[in-house]
């Protein structure tokens, strides 16, 4: 995202999230210097890569929306009316140049005679009316003067907003009636679907732009078979519940804050669907006495997430480490045995080893005999053998086959 170049915004900064719409510098060259001018920065020199966000600019000289009569379609991209320039800077009230607008002078009308004005009349009743007929035909918001569609209750916005509003009212878990579904049309024949006072996208319920009453009429009734989430957990199996992740619905359910308010197959929507699981792991660890997570700000979270790793690498070498410690514990166990039993043999004189050895036949005693005599040598190249234990290797290399 480029960068707001108004000296203290942070529009485009790795610090803010906020989503604004920028606008690039003018490429026409008197525009650009008038530009130049208007921005309170010494020494700065307008490029084609420069851009200013929509915070410095009057909300009247921004585009917003494409309109042909009662159709208004947003723009993707904004668009700044002619020989605008930036007027609102961070800063003291001197920077911002607001210029009050002056109203355009009224047009004086010179008086006519009686005759003339007879044949005014007659061409007015002629004409001006029928014309003025077909205005407020075109715009559906005078169309749905006298429109009524049960269970739907036409209302008034407020005193001094005078939108049409329809509502339906369910009543929640305490049985009082609150608004579930409402769809507001204004004086400009816009109209707004909002389902438990929150604004949804109609795009993707396939409810198209109303021109008569007729298509209204069919919205309201794709409107009232869109299937809505309540939420998923009871409010009162947690009701402690943490009111900066859920909230309690009209039904009695605890909703997602960022619930996605309709569904297409499932009983809930993909964030509430995971909310009792997430309600019941922070119960389990506030019984474990565990701290809670805390919340990180986006600039902070890749520096977090760079130090679990090298704690979780460290952890994972400390267990390896031990591993090998026990490993190495039990060889040398084993060795000190091995050893043990060594020094044993050694010990033993040669006529405790001749009084064991009885019964035996001489082959066994001479093999027995070599074993303990080469225990006794520290060296392994001193190590002698006896003639009798050498013959009987000759003998068994003969025999083998």
């Amino acid at each position: 995202m480029v960068k707001c170049i108004i000296v203290g915004c942070t529009s485009g900064y790795k610090s803010n999230t906020d989503k604004v719409h920028q606008f690039g510098a003018p490429k026409d060259s008197k525009l650009r210097s008038e530009w130049q001018r208007c921005i309170p920065r010494k020494d700065f020199i307008l490029k084609d890569n420069s851009y200013v966000c929509e915070k410095h600019f009057k909300e009247e000289d921004i585009i917003k929306y494409w309109e042909s009569g009662s159709v208004k379609v947003p723009y993707t991209k904004w668009k700044l009316k002619e020989g605008t320039t930036p007027s609102i800077f961070p800063g003291p009230s001197y920077l911002s140049n607001f210029k009050k607008q002056r109203k355009l002078p009224a047009v004086r009308h010179t008086p006519k005679s009686k005759s003339s004005n007879e044949n005014a009349v007659d061409y007015t009743n002629n004409c001006s009316i029928e014309q003025g007929s077909c205005r407020i035909e075109d715009n559906l918001y005078h169309k749905l003067a006298n429109f009524q569609c049960s269970p739907w209750i036409k209302l008034p916005m407020t005193v001094e907003n005078t939108d049409i509003c329809f509502v339906v009212f369910i009543a929640n878990s305490n049985s009082v009636p609150t608004v579930e579904r409402s769809i507001q049309v204004n004086k400009q024949g816009q109209v707004s679907y909002a389902v438990n006072g929150k604004l949804i996208d109609i795009t993707e319920q396939g409810i198209e732009v109303a021109k008569n009453i007729e298509d209204f009429s069919n919205n309201i009734k794709k409107f009232e078979s869109i299937r809505l989430c309540y939420g998923n957990p009871l409010a009162n199996i947690f009701p402690n519940f943490p009111k900066d992740l859920c909230t309690k619905s009209n039904k009695g359910f605890l909703q997602h804050r960022q619930c996605l308010l309709t569904i297409q197959k499932d009983t809930y929507c993909s964030k509430c669907k995971l909310l009792k699981n997430v309600l019941a792991c922070r119960e389990k660890r506030k019984a474990l006495g565990s701290k809670e997570m805390l919340e990180i700000s986006p600039s902070k979270k890749p520096r977090i997430i760079e130090i679990r790793k090298k704690a979780y690498a460290l952890q994972r070498k400390v267990t390896i480490t031990k591993k090998k410690i026990c490993d190495l514990q039990d060889e040398l166990s084993k060795y000190i045995s091995l050893c043990k039993s060594h020094k044993d043999m050694a010990e033993y004189n040669e006529q405790f080893i001749q009084d064991k050895l009885n019964g035996m036949n001489e082959s066994q005693k001479t093999m027995i005999m070599e074993c303990f005599a080469a225990s006794r040598v520290k060296n392994s190249k001193s190590r002698r053998y006896s003639e009798d234990w050498l013959m009987l290797c000759l003998l068994f290399n003969i025999r083998s086959p």
